[in-house]
């Protein structure tokens, strides 16, 4: 059994062409191809069928594939055991995570574990698709909202509670905002409700808003409210920045929303989790519990 092959083949289905599976594992385009061919030849299939413009898996393909990656990440997990008793990350960390996280939280954690384990390298994958962390490689998401695939692991990131704000702009035109009752008179940029509920303590306050943008994406309805188009809602990791060079102001910050969001960890059930892996978790951790600390926030701690 020849598993460098093996590990090449599975490196093409998942990079979709010998191109990007070649830059994967630094290796000629040639060389990836070469070694297909010769596994090919040994099992006396063809397991994929190339064109000049895309790949082709055959249905042995398929079925070869995942007993080939279930080898691999056998053969994986028994390199993490061993480096878990060594207690040292290192080598390449797979992270996928949505949009809006990976342009504004990902970058500092990704810093910083880069800082602190300079024997690492982390390769990311910034997307809203709900990436398969197995089948693609991935070692580790984040993603919003509960868990759907009890096959994983969800360990809690951070709660992103969403308040209101608007440009400087806007607030000339709409006048002063002291109360909820103020809200009746602005247009908002967010989803279709009619309505938002406000706290404040025991108050509790229902306010009629109308929608001058109908959106579903926060960083989007970010940067309309900074054009001066309206009120929105924005989760503190994607308001703070703008809000610190003043392209946003809080509207009515003593009141909250009941607009909230959880973000989790989540990766494939191991009985060993690498220590690259952990120390990645706890730096995110790590950097988002020091944002929160700076407004004066309790963090959430990992699970």
């Amino acid at each position: 059994m020849d598993l460098d092959a093996i590990t090449v083949f599975v490196q093409v289905v998942q990079a979709g062409n010998l191109s990007a599976a070649a830059r994967r594992m630094n290796m000629p385009k040639t060389t990836v191809s070469a070694k297909l061919a010769a596994l090919e030849k040994r099992l006396g299939v063809n397991l994929i069928l190339r064109t000049t413009r895309k790949l082709h898996v055959t249905e042995a393909g398929e079925k070869y594939f995942y007993h080939c990656l279930n080898a691999l990440r056998e053969v994986e997990q028994g390199e993490e055991a061993l480096k878990s008793l060594q207690g040292k990350p290192t080598g390449l960390i797979k992270v996928t995570a949505p949009v809006d996280v990976g342009h504004t939280v990902l970058p500092k954690v990704v810093q910083t574990f880069l800082d602190k384990y300079p024997e690492c390298n982390v390769e990311l994958l910034i997307t809203n698709r709900e990436v398969n962390l197995v089948g693609e490689g991935v070692d580790l998401a984040i993603r919003a909202g509960r868990l759907k695939d009890s096959s994983l692991i969800a360990k809690r990131f951070f709660d992103a509670q969403a308040n209101l704000w608007m440009a400087p702009s806007y607030m000339n035109k709409v006048g002063p905002i002291k109360h909820p009752s103020d809200l009746e008179k602005a247009t908002f940029i967010w989803n279709k409700d009619d309505s938002v509920l406000l706290t404040k303590g025991s108050q509790e306050v229902h306010v009629k808003i109308g929608n001058r943008v109908v959106i579903n994406d926060f960083e989007a309805a970010r940067e309309l409210a900074i054009c001066g188009l309206g009120i929105t809602w924005l989760p503190h990791f994607l308001s703070e920045h703008a809000a610190e060079r003043g392209a946003i102001i809080p509207v009515l910050p003593d009141w909250k929303t009941k607009i909230k969001g959880s973000f989790y960890f989540v990766y494939a059930t191991n009985k060993y989790v690498s220590p690259k892996i952990q120390a990645f978790m706890q730096v995110a951790y790590d950097v988002v519990a020091a944002s929160a600390k700076h407004r004066d926030e309790s963090p959430l701690k990992i699970d």
